[in-house]
């Protein structure tokens, strides 16, 4: 469930757990909707992941400070190394593929 309450903690075991087993989190509400528009419903997953992407493109929603890394496709396993051994130095590494 949702704290209640401000919570401070340390959920960087938590998260490497998430990342070095390629594991999914989903939050419990989202997957309630489904995952295609469907008649007589007002939101769906789509349409989630749609308004996401376009708060991001229209600048109202900022992920420039989680990005550490802006890299080339070959240079993917040493930012996968980074991200596994060198969490000061790497939050979030992107691949743009116009490199």
């Amino acid at each position: 469930g949702t704290a209640r309450a401000p919570f401070s903690g340390n959920v960087t075991d938590a998260f490497y757990t998430i990342h070095v087993n390629c594991l999914t989190v989903r939050g419990a509400h989202m997957w309630q909707y489904p995952v295609e528009e469907q008649r007589g419903v007002a939101m769906d997953v789509k349409w989630a992941f749609r308004t996401v992407f376009d708060l991001m493109n229209t600048g109202k929603l900022d992920v420039r400070p989680l990005i550490s890394h802006i890299i080339r496709p070959e240079e993917a396993l040493e930012a996968y190394a980074g991200l596994q051994h060198k969490q000061d130095e790497y939050t979030c590494a992107v691949i743009d593929w116009r490199l």
